[in-house]
């Protein structure tokens, strides 16, 4: 028998376990698990009546003529393929045949903890996603943890991208027990180094732990396919347009203040602008910064902003005292333009 996909090997390590470059990953040498809307095709040598595709139904059966109803849910291709054998040697001489996988079934997959949008998601097994520059290309192959991620809303930026936890379900033969590994995907984007970003099966759990202690990643993840395609941020003071104004994850100070309508010129000290950003330990941390036009915009002077940051443009000398002048003139304003009228009236 045959199969077209990765079949199971004796001596798979069932403890847990980390990836690691200078030895085989045991996880993406993984074996298919068969289950509920797989087709697969069996062709037996010099039978075609007997051949054919078959949808594996929801009570995890096939019907095969002449072998009846056969349970193939958590069934690998390698024990499917025995059992079909053995089923077949009972009925003809030489149960030759071929076992394949025509169509995959989607696959249903938890993830959880720092992320956008945790949950319960189904992925196609026929799409999965690259990014190239600062395009994202589709193409055809299995659903990573990258592809999930991003299901999800990407990541928050709490998440440690060094320690994802994959957790995976083993085949019957092991009583369902589960096997974990430790993937690191600032790896992933810092390097490109995809024996991380693994291929995902029906069934497994994602976990994306928070941060023991808080360091930037924003110059890593800020435009990479795991950050949320939007963030909401606040933009306030001396801008044309103040308030909530939402951006690419990839959007940088001074191009979060142009999403508001830019400064107000007249009113504006650039030389003092104020971002707002919670830290991990619920403190409010205040940074500044200026965006003068011959101030050099680098990342130390105009960093990417993160979800839910405030932007604070501060007003300059003129507005300052403009302000000053109109808080005190308004309250008496009233009483003056009584006076005036009543001048005129006693003409």
């Amino acid at each position: 028998s045959s199969s077209n996909l990765n079949t199971e090997n004796n001596n798979s390590n069932v403890n847990n376990s980390s990836v690691n470059k200078n030895k085989d990953n045991y996880f993406e040498n993984d074996f298919y698990i068969l289950g509920p809307g797989d087709v697969i095709t069996i062709n037996i040598f010099d039978s075609k009546e007997l051949s054919g595709e078959f949808e594996i139904m929801n009570d995890g059966k096939i019907y095969l003529p002449l072998l009846g109803n056969i349970k193939f849910t958590g069934e690998t291709f390698n024990s499917a393929s025995t059992k079909i054998r053995s089923l077949l040697s009972k009925e003809l001489l030489r149960p030759e045949f071929s076992l394949t996988l025509k169509r995959a079934r989607p696959i249903r997959i938890s993830v959880v903890g720092e992320l956008q949008r945790p949950g319960l998601y189904t992925l196609s097994q026929e799409e999965s996603l690259a990014t190239l520059g600062s395009e994202n290309i589709r193409f055809s192959g299995p659903p990573t943890v990258v592809d999930a991620i991003r299901k999800a809303g990407g990541i928050t930026k709490y998440a440690d991208l060094q320690n994802v936890l994959l957790t995976r379900r083993l085949p019957n033969k092991y009583e369902s027990k589960l096997k974990t590994t430790t993937l690191n995907l600032l790896d992933v984007l810092t390097n490109g180094n995809q024996i991380y970003n693994l291929h995902l099966f029906d069934g497994d759990t994602i976990k994306i732990n928070k941060l023991n202690k808080l360091i930037s990643q924003s110059k890593v993840t800020a435009s990479s396919s795991l950050s949320p395609d939007l963030i909401r941020v606040y933009v306030v003071g001396e801008v044309k347009q103040p308030g909530e104004v939402k951006v690419s994850s990839n959007t940088k100070l001074y191009q979060a203040v142009l999403a508001s309508g830019g400064f107000d010129d007249s009113r504006t000290n650039k030389l003092r602008i104020d971002l707002l950003r919670m830290g991990e330990d619920g403190l409010l941390n205040v940074s500044k910064y200026n965006l003068t036009r011959n101030y050099k915009l680098d990342e130390k002077n105009n960093p990417y902003i993160e979800s839910e940051d405030i932007i604070i443009v501060n007003k300059n000398l003129y507005a300052k005292s403009t302000d000053a002048i109109k808080s005190f003139i308004d309250p008496i304003s009233g009483v003056l333009n009584l006076i005036y009228l009543n001048k005129i009236l006693n003409r």
